[in-house]
């Protein structure tokens, strides 16, 4: 935990944090609440009464948020002071954690690496010990995507786990809150302060996918694979599954449908197409060739993907499988275009959020590489507290 001064301290002092917080606020820490004496980081989309919801965007999104968004009335009552509201990649659009009005966030282990995001600011300021809790949203990995990059527990919620009143999101068929937190204990911590015991299961087998769905996975993430998957299996089945999961396919129907929802969103949210990044501005282009046959049969192959996974997974079952292929990305490979682009870092990151199941991505020790490598654990619905349990194992 850390105390105000220290927190107003690192602000202006590690260089860490330059482009880490949009504003901060001063601190009105609760009397009252299990998690009383935490502090937490919030995403910019989501909205602090009386204060602008820039959504990474000039002008704000939102002027000034007349209430609370849902999730920040329940963590208030949870005794949480929220210290600031933080950076993120405009609209929430990219992966990268670049922002061309509010900066680029900086890796905190390796300033030629990114945060990724779009939730860079919050995982940030967890990393950098600013905060206990980074709140932010996961529309397609933007929880799970700067946790891999920095080193953190990054948890994506079940879709409707928790309201997205008062979130600012261009697609919220795909959207969850999600949290960040620097161990699973205190993840786990924060659900049963805000009541969140979810359903009363055990994850009793875990699932891998076939390799033909990983190509290319980088040797320090095989390993990884390899050395969590053997740690399961002395305390429960661990199998491969002999079928396709479908993370190409995922990938291909969220950018469809991205494209058809935002569009109708941006309508909703009164927001000036030419304000958008050139990312937006690609997906708007899409939108414009898809027809209304096109919407249909993906929604329907979402939906038959949806069921497909979540028999799969049943009760009690989780799926094991990489954050990304290969270690952090450099900067300056994605600048000269030796990486895939930034879209792409996505493959193993869109299936969850069509199929709406909570998923964990966790860092991976004792693996040689410049930085722990990370997979997720998906799970069914509403199983956050065994999903935790599950990985908090993995260490004992």
């Amino acid at each position: 935990m850390i105390t105000e001064e220290d927190f107003t301290h690192a602000i202006k002092s590690d260089p860490r944090l330059k482009n880490c917080f949009i504003r901060t606020y001063p601190w009105s820490t609760p009397t009252s609440g299990p998690l009383n004496g935490l502090t937490c980081a919030i995403k910019d989309n989501i909205a602090v009464k009386d204060f602008p919801v820039t959504f990474g965007m000039k002008p704000a999104a939102v002027a000034t948020a007349p209430n609370d968004a849902a999730i920040v009335t329940a963590l208030r009552a949870s005794g949480l002071t929220i210290v600031g509201s933080t950076n993120l990649d405009e609209a929430c659009l990219n992966y990268l954690g670049d922002n061309r009005h509010y900066g680029r966030m900086v890796n905190p282990f390796d300033p030629e690496r990114i945060v990724s995001g779009s939730s860079g600011g919050s995982a940030l300021a967890v990393a950098c010990d600013v905060a206990d809790i980074g709140v932010g949203t996961d529309m397609g990995g933007s929880i799970r995507g700067p946790a891999a990059c920095c080193g953190l527990y990054g948890l994506k919620c079940s879709s409707e786990r928790f309201s997205l009143s008062g979130i600012l999101s261009l697609a919220p068929s795909f959207e969850s809150i999600g949290f960040l937190a620097k161990q699973p204990a205190m993840l786990k911590r924060l659900f049963l302060g805000l009541g969140q015991l979810g359903v009363d299961t055990k994850i009793s087998e875990i699932l891998v996918p076939i390799a033909s769905e990983m190509p290319e996975l980088s040797i320090s993430v095989q390993t990884a694979l390899r050395s969590v998957s053997q740690k399961f299996s002395q305390r429960i089945t661990v199998r491969s599954l002999t079928e396709p999961l479908g993370f190409l396919k995922a990938r291909q129907l969220r950018k469809i449908l991205i494209a058809g929802e935002m569009a109708k969103q941006m309508a909703l949210l009164k927001i000036d197409s030419s304000t958008l990044p050139k990312e937006g501005l690609a997906v708007l282009e899409l939108a414009k060739k898809l027809s209304a046959r096109d919407v249909e049969i993906a929604t329907l192959e979402r939906q038959s993907l949806t069921t497909r996974i979540r028999e799969i997974v049943g009760d009690h079952r989780a799926i094991l499988y990489p954050s990304f292929a290969a270690e952090v990305p450099l900067w300056s490979d994605i600048q000269k275009g030796k990486l895939i682009r930034a879209g792409q870092l996505g493959t193993f990151l869109a299936l969850t959020n069509l199929v709406g199941l909570p998923t964990l991505a966790f860092p991976v020790g004792g693996i040689s590489s410049s930085f722990p490598p990370s997979l997720q654990l998906m799970a069914p619905k509403n199983s956050e507290v065994a999903l935790l349990e599950a990985v908090s194992a993995l260490s004992v």
